[in-house]
């Protein structure tokens, strides 16, 4: 008897120490119609798809969505993702970006639909071509895109107002096809000193930062990257050209952008609703902002300003993706609610607010009709003449280092020719390896 109860001691003691140990480790069960799902952004954002998700349970009664959410920028949440596909630890379904996409990709489940037919290989999805082509390696479509946005010029239509009281005439706003040499003398004619002490009061432009400039790079027929991400483009006259532009908006005479030492402790968004800067570049997600603090009769949108008759804009996109670790009843559930975002229901609740443009090419014409304002619409047109920078990691290190030369470059004490620059670039120890093969004699390249 007394070895009994020694024996049962001994049990109970090694179940208390050892028994989380054991059920960490053990293979357990998990119940298929539990699905977690990780996204990143504003409360704004974890409200949105927590009405989406609530919808989808609506219509799947059997399935439960947890929503795992990180609050802020893309960057952090796109460490922490990587760090649980390390550890095996990821969610059932996650939101990611394209920029990042490649890097992680080995890591999604291949999406069960056709993708060898001229359709869109998500039928019947049929989302944005270009923004489905970011989502597939070898292939295979391992994402869908779900919303995504482009870039144009905002302007404030009291600046306008503003500056013919003060020029004696009456200063046009930006037409549809307006060129590189319009927006420059409308830029200096909207930059203005009202009380004439020396000091200006209202800048015509926000100068943007890099990877908000592309537009204007693009359009001057200039590039960085090819799209695989592994040669180095900018060089040549339209790079040179592209560059100049640039430093001019910040740079006597005639400049038309601030410098960061006359509008301290503002933000881009606070410098265009205040009235101090007239223009700037932004996505649609400056919509809702700016309808719930000016009117949007006092605001409008126009295109990226052409060079020779050509213009393009920078668009990104957001997917949603499954992890290639699901069991096959996970992976059925997690096609469900990938395809729920997809369905018109799903896209019209993600951009009900106007932050995002729909990806489901069906429910564009609805995004230009439910925020009946022209903004809208035309970031739908926009899409037209839109494209993604290279997606790579490389792209990441490159905009970081533009940024600091450039920010160099647009200083007045500085007097280095737009060439020189180009070349203190090429010769940039994390982009010199990119340019074993780049010819520099082509002018434009």
């Amino acid at each position: 008897m007394r070895y009994l109860a020694w024996a049962t001691v001994g049990t109970l003691i090694c179940f208390w120490l050892f028994a989380d140990t054991v059920k960490h480790y053990s293979p357990h069960q998990r119940n298929p119609n539990e699905l977690r799902f990780s996204h990143f952004g504003t409360y704004q954002d974890y409200e949105t798809w927590a009405q989406l998700i609530s919808a989808f349970e609506r219509e799947y009664p059997g399935v439960t969505i947890s929503q795992e959410y990180v609050v802020g920028w893309y960057g952090l949440y796109d460490r922490k993702l990587r760090q649980q596909y390390l550890a095996n630890s990821e969610p059932h379904l996650a939101l990611v970006q394209a920029i990042s996409f490649h890097a992680l990709a080995n890591q999604f489940a291949p999406l069960p639909v056709p993708t060898d037919t001229e359709l869109s290989p998500l039928e019947p999805y049929a989302m944005d071509n270009v923004a489905m082509q970011l989502y597939r390696k070898d292939n295979a479509q391992l994402a869908m895109p779900v919303t995504g946005g482009n870039l144009l010029i905002y302007y404030n239509k009291k600046c306008f107002a503003r500056a013919s009281a003060l020029r004696g005439a009456p200063l046009a706003l930006p037409s549809d096809n307006w060129t590189m040499d319009e927006f420059e003398s409308t830029a200096r004619a909207l930059t203005c000193d009202f009380d004439n002490d020396g000091k200006l009061d209202q800048f015509a432009f926000w100068q943007p930062r890099w990877v908000y400039y592309l537009p204007f790079v693009w359009s001057f027929g200039a590039d960085v990257l090819d799209e695989s991400g592994e040669q180095w483009l900018f060089c040549g006259e339209a790079a040179s050209t592209a560059i100049d532009f640039y430093r001019r908006m910040r740079v006597q005479p005639n400049r038309y952008s601030p410098d960061p030492t006359e509008v301290s402790q503002i933000i881009q968004d606070v410098g265009f609703i205040t009235g101090r800067t007239a223009m700037c570049v932004n996505g649609p997600w400056f919509m809702p902002t700016l309808n719930a603090t000016i009117d949007q009769d006092e605001y409008g949108v126009a295109d990226i300003p052409s060079w020779k008759g050509q213009r393009q804009t920078r668009v990104t996109w957001d997917g949603i993706a499954a992890s290639r670790r699901l069991s096959p009843s996970e992976l059925a559930n997690a096609m469900k609610f990938i395809a729920f975002v997809g369905s018109p229901e799903g896209q019209r609740v993600l951009t009900r607010s106007a932050r995002a443009i729909p990806a489901r090419i069906s429910e564009q014409k609805w995004f230009a009709d439910e925020h009946r304002n022209k903004p809208a619409a035309h970031f739908i047109d926009a899409l037209s003449y839109s494209r993604p920078e290279p997606q790579s990691d490389q792209f990441r290190v490159i905009d970081r280092i533009l940024n600091q030369h450039l920010s160099e470059f647009v200083t007045p004490t500085n007097t280095m020719a737009a060439a020189e620059l180009l070349s203190q670039l090429a010769a940039d120890p994390a982009i010199a390896p990119l340019n074993r093969s780049t010819d520099k004699s082509k002018p434009g390249n």
